[in-house]
């Protein structure tokens, strides 16, 4: 991106950065991407829906928007006036048919072609442009995509409709520039849709340094008890399940395990996701491990630090990742993180032995890297201390000048 000349940047995005609650990683993004462009002096514009997180519709999401409107230190807001469907989310299929319809709604909102008006389009989420791109609604040649999550993901735990992959398949395949923040997730699409791999660029995601102080680790306690720590909202993808036999072995070892949980609540806008919750507490309820597991669904991202500070180990047994902003938040602030190995967005930045650890998707090897941490602070403190020497490589300031550079050297807006 070209330096001291202002931009004109649009947005659209199914996040409002003003009234996000949580720490999803969508609107994490959105906050830091939106902030960063207008510290460059770019005029920025968010065009999020009114009301609709993904495909829930709330009126009291209306109300906060409406009442925090603009102000000096946020970009402009737009709010698509998408109409509210009829159509009930009471499967997975549902969920996916109604982001199809909010496509629709969007491209009502431009057709007026004024998209066209700026030197850059930022899409946050493919199922945004479906109708814009089949419309011919965006200057592709200006406009990068965000994929975030397509069927590739999707499909490893919900029904996709054939419909809706169609319309993923049209939008990668007319689009010229995509960006995706790890090789696995480029892989992927780019091999089920078999898209050219030259439209494509890599950018991992970041982390906010003044949100996520340095808490150097030395050693978990003598006694035999160690705090557990997962960022991740409690959903398939997650496999928060694994962590019931995690726990069972821990205490067959002798240890007193305290599992800290942040994410779903229950209320979330994909019944699937409060499905699975259902599931994972009664799980919980019948292996009688009520007092291991404290659960405290939504939090903001400064009650999640807190959390994790008090913590001694990270855990996340995700089976499906495009990169892992959790376990990054949870290393670079010292505390030692242990992931799977079968996820491939994990490699890329999470090294075995140094930055974190990385185990075999089984209960005895995953429980063996956590009992191995607490027996040795020699290593256990190494963990801790490469994963803050990551810092520098992923703030924010720096990912997305990152993402502003090949921007520039593509000739994108």
């Amino acid at each position: 991106m070209k330096k001291n000349k202002e931009k004109k940047i649009a947005i659209i995005s199914g996040r409002d950065p003003r009234v996000a609650d949580d720490t999803d990683g969508g609107s994490v993004f959105l906050k830091y991407l939106s902030n960063e462009l207008m510290n460059r002096k770019n005029k920025v514009d968010i065009f999020t829906p009114l009301g609709v997180t993904a495909a829930s519709f709330k009126e009291e999401k209306v109300k906060k928007q409406l009442e925090r409107g603009k102000n000096k230190d946020n970009p402009s807001f737009h709010h698509i006036l998408l109409k509210e469907k009829s159509l009930p989310i009471k499967k997975d299929s549902d969920y996916f048919l109604r982001r199809i319809e909010r496509g629709k709604e969007i491209a009502k909102f431009f057709k007026n072609n004024s998209l066209f008006e700026y030197d850059l389009i930022y899409v946050l989420h493919l199922a945004n442009a479906f109708s814009l791109v089949s419309q011919n609604l965006l200057p592709l040649e200006k406009t990068l995509f965000f994929p975030m999550m397509t069927s590739t993901h999707y499909s490893l735990f919900s029904k996709v409709p054939k419909k809706y992959v169609d319309h993923e398949k049209e939008t990668l395949c007319k689009a010229k520039h995509i960006t995706s923040p790890s090789d696995d997730e480029i892989d992927a699409i780019a091999l089920k849709f078999k898209i050219d791999k030259e439209k494509f660029f890599k950018v991992h995601r970041g982390f906010n340094e003044s949100r996520f102080p340095i808490k150097e680790r030395f050693k978990i306690s003598d006694k035999k008890e160690i705090n557990l720590f997962s960022a991740n909202g409690i959903r398939q993808q997650k496999d928060h399940l694994f962590l019931i036999p995690v726990v069972k072995y821990l205490i067959k070892k002798g240890f007193n395990v305290k599992v800290h949980l942040t994410g779903n609540n229950g209320k979330s806008h994909n019944p699937s996701y409060n499905d699975y919750l259902k599931k994972f507490l009664k799980s919980i309820d019948f292996n009688n491990l009520e007092k291991e597991f404290i659960i405290y669904g939504v939090v903001p991202e400064r009650k999640m630090v807190s959390i994790m500070n008090s913590s001694d180990v990270a855990v996340y047994p995700s089976t499906a990742e495009t990169f892992g902003k959790s376990p990054l938040e949870s290393m670079v602030s010292g505390l030692p993180t242990v992931v799977c190995k079968d996820v491939p967005a994990f490699l890329e930045f999470i090294e075995h032995g140094v930055t974190g650890c990385i185990a075999n998707r089984n209960t005895k090897d995953y429980c063996n890297e956590i009992i191995k941490l607490w027996k040795d602070s020699n290593y256990y403190h190494q963990i801790s201390r490469n994963g803050i020497s990551l810092r520098e490589k992923f703030s924010w300031h720096k990912v997305i000048n990152d993402l502003l550079t090949i921007q520039e050297e593509r000739g994108i807006g």
